[in-house]
């Protein structure tokens, strides 16, 4: 065995090969091992490495989710308490509108409980006011009896007495004092108005908006007698004066129910401007005509009497018979020799003023004496105006005027000529002087003379007349410019209108009165008001004065992009023109039309001057105008003003009008409107916009037919119901015409007629 292993065979030997072959691979294997757990070791640390990392990353993101979880969760908390509050409240707003409405329910039907009743009682209330309509419409014939009784008695005593011999013809007690005047003709009316006189005090009945007071003496009634005093203030018409005189006042119709047992007294406004000039008193007259004519024109005649004082604008005058009245100024005036003046025109005079006209011879004498002391006051009085007037012309230059007048020309000192003061002066050699101031010419006693020579034409439209000498060279008699003509005082204004693309601003003038003035506002009802001034012509060389309106003046402020353009050039007003205004040929007032146009680039606000040229003081009128802030329907504002007065506003709430709600609308308030509207200024606004015909209106208005006012007014209303049944556009004419009333009461009335109408759309 030993000797085996000593002496290995081949095959061991192989063996042995073997298994050191085998350890070495194995010992291979052994390092491989090692190697690969090393490089596992190293490839596990940096997975680890890398699984670390991104645990970390990932760690982070949850924790920011964590957050956001958190966040969300708190603002779900949140909006859960928000829930909860809101449903809260909500059942508590369901729970209080509950209540009201039961509340509702329940005052409904205490409501209808108390309509039904008070329509019970209405129906009871308007049983007993039929029952005492009829009672008073008894009482009323009963107490127009006892006035046809009284007023026999009153005329047999004054037929014994012999006052009168015409109240029979003048008086029909049985027919109102309104309907009396119905008669007028072809004039233009202003407004009529109706008074009361009751009892046997002292009353003052004051229209002064249209120029007229008028007063009644104690004890000109019975204490339980009323007379209605029917009144109508004209501004035009067909009426002749007098030669050389002009109309100062408007023209009134005055009309009693029945006699008084005294005169009236009546105030009538002129417009002479008598501050500072007493002498011009006596040229100033009433003229009467008679209502009733069978031809037009109405003839005027002068009557005496009557007084005006020179601190007022009003002149006063007794009468007893009444008629057309108004107030007349005498252009000129004839002298005699000695310097004494003469009437120009009889006069007419009414009963009982016999008494005065006896005492007038030696009241003339007197007035001879006083006539060379008041020309001589009152030269010296036109002297140092004169002197006034040339100082105020050179500040005036410099001034510019002023946009706010004086409303009441009173303290307008500046005069014009007085009566004999301004003419020629004469040289004593008696030759004609140079004439002065309105050019008047005086003439003066020449040497003697073969023939009769001419001394003074007149420069008036009305004298015709020429003084002469006699062949002794010894003046005849002289014809005198009274001045009067000269110290009219008118008024001016302006108004705004909308015009779609342009605004128009018309200035208007007239004389200043107020019946004028109010005509000329309801002429211009949907316009806006703006400045308005008072202001005397300025007598110029040519005897045409007039007043022009300067477009050419630099301006103070910015006009960028605004445009002023007059209708007409040079843009002037002639005093004879405007003083046309109410002839039978010129119904509308004198006016001047000036476009005003704005730019996209225009000053935010416009204030134009316009000096005025020709008046005695000098002034400036200022247009004011904004830009248009957006499109408008309405007339009246657009335009805007300093000095607005009075505004007024357009009724028509849609473009066309169906004419079956509109009858149904009218027919439903008739009652409302026969409360609210005159019947006799209603029916001349319905014959302006051809609603109604004058043959319409004759039918109405005539007293034969024996209907009532209130019948009167249904005829009319059924004819303006026909008119807008044919055509629904008349209901808009119709809401017009009520708002020219110009008063809070007839603006509710087409409001509610309008809103009325809105209803059954």
């Amino acid at each position: 065995m030993d000797q085996l292993i000593e002496n290995p065979t081949e095959k061991e030997m192989k063996l042995q090969r073997c298994i050191q072959s085998l350890h070495q691979d194995l010992q291979v294997a052994h390092q491989s091992k090692v190697s690969l757990q090393k490089a596992l070791v190293e490839a596990n640390k940096q997975d680890y490495e890398k699984l670390k990392a991104k645990v970390a990353d990932n760690e982070v993101y949850i924790t920011e989710i964590l957050e956001e979880k958190t966040q969300v969760e708190e603002k779900k908390q949140i909006i859960t308490e928000d829930y909860e509050n809101l449903k809260l409240k909500v059942a508590d707003m369901e729970e209080q509108y509950l209540k009201e409405k039961q509340i509702i329910i329940d005052d409904n039907q205490n409501l209808k409980s108390k309509i039904s009743e008070k329509d019970k009682g209405i129906a009871k209330l308007t049983s007993q006011v039929e029952e005492q309509s009829q009672n008073e419409k008894q009482i009323i014939t009963d107490l127009k009896e006892k006035d046809l009784y009284i007023a026999k008695l009153v005329k047999e005593r004054q037929e014994r007495s012999k006052e009168t011999s015409s109240i029979g013809l003048q008086f029909n007690y049985l027919i109102p004092s309104m309907d009396k005047l119905d008669c007028l003709s072809d004039v233009q009316v202003a407004e009529r108005k109706l008074f009361l006189i009751q009892g046997d005090k002292p009353q003052l009945m004051n229209w002064e908006k249209y120029g007229l007071r008028i007063g009644v003496q104690k004890e000109s009634l019975l204490s339980s007698e009323t007379v209605e005093v029917a009144v109508v203030a004209l501004v035009g018409g067909q009426f002749e004066f007098p030669p050389n005189t002009v109309l100062v006042s408007a023209v009134y119709a005055v009309s009693l129910s029945k006699p008084l047992l005294k005169r009236l007294i009546l105030e009538i406004q002129h417009c002479i401007d008598l501050t500072g000039r007493p002498g011009l008193s006596r040229h100033l007259k009433f003229a009467i005509a008679p209502v009733s004519t069978p031809s037009l024109p109405y003839q005027f005649s002068i009557v005496e009497g009557g007084v005006f004082k020179t601190d007022s604008w009003y002149g006063a005058i007794e009468r007893k018979e009444f008629c057309l009245v108004c107030i007349l100024g005498e252009e000129s005036a004839n002298e005699g020799g000695n310097g004494v003046p003469i009437a120009s025109v009889n006069g007419d005079t009414e009963e009982g003023e016999e008494e005065e006209e006896e005492q007038q011879p030696q009241e003339k004498d007197e007035e001879g004496e006083e006539s060379e002391e008041e020309a001589e006051e009152q030269l010296n009085y036109e002297e140092q105006e004169q002197e006034e007037e040339d100082e105020q012309d050179e500040e005036g230059d410099q001034e510019g005027g002023d946009d706010d007048d004086d409303s009441d020309s009173s303290s307008d000192k500046t005069s014009s000529t007085a009566p004999g003061a301004s003419g020629a002066k004469v040289s004593k050699d008696g030759e004609k002087g140079k004439p002065e101031n309105d050019g008047t010419i005086i003439a003066t006693k020449a040497s003697g003379s073969a023939a009769a020579i001419p001394l003074l034409v007149s420069e008036t439209e009305n004298e015709s007349e020429v003084s002469t000498k006699d062949i002794f060279g010894d003046p005849v008699h002289k014809t005198l410019s009274t001045g009067v003509r000269r110290v009219i005082t008118y008024a001016g204004i302006l108004y705004y209108e909308e015009d779609r693309a342009e605004d128009l601003v018309s200035f208007t003038a007239a004389k200043k009165l107020s019946a004028l003035t109010e005509f000329i506002k309801k002429k211009h009802s949907c316009a806006k008001i703006g400045q308005y001034l008072y202001f005397r012509f300025m007598p110029n060389c040519d005897d045409s004065p007039y007043i022009e309106l300067m477009f050419d003046t630099p301006q103070k402020k910015p006009s960028t992009g605004w445009t002023i353009e007059p209708h007409i050039e040079p843009c002037r007003l002639y005093q004879d023109d405007v003083d046309k205004f109410g002839r039978k040929d010129c119904s509308l007032p004198s006016c001047c039309l000036i476009s005003v146009y704005e730019t996209i680039d225009a000053v935010s606000s416009l204030h134009y001057s316009i000096p005025l040229d020709g008046v005695v003081r000098p002034k400036t009128l200022f247009i004011h105008q904004s830009l248009r802030t957006s499109p408008s329907s309405n007339p009246t504002t657009s335009s805007s003003s300093s000095n607005v007065v009075h505004e007024s506003t357009s009724v028509s709430g849609a473009s066309t009008f169906r004419s079956d709600f509109a009858h149904r609308v009218m027919t439903e308030c008739t009652g409302m409107i026969k409360e609210r509207v005159g019947l006799y200024p209603l029916i001349d606004r319905l014959v302006e916009k051809r609603m109604i015909s004058e043959a319409e209106k004759g039918q109405i208005i005539d007293t034969s037919t024996g209907l009532t006012a209130n019948q009167r007014m249904d005829e009319l209303l059924s004819l303006v119901k026909a008119s807008i049944r044919e055509d629904g556009e008349d209901f808009g004419l119709f809401l017009e015409i009520i708002k020219q009333e110009n008063t809070r009461r007839a603006d509710r009335l087409a409001q509610t007629l309008l809103d009325n109408y809105k209803k059954l759309l």
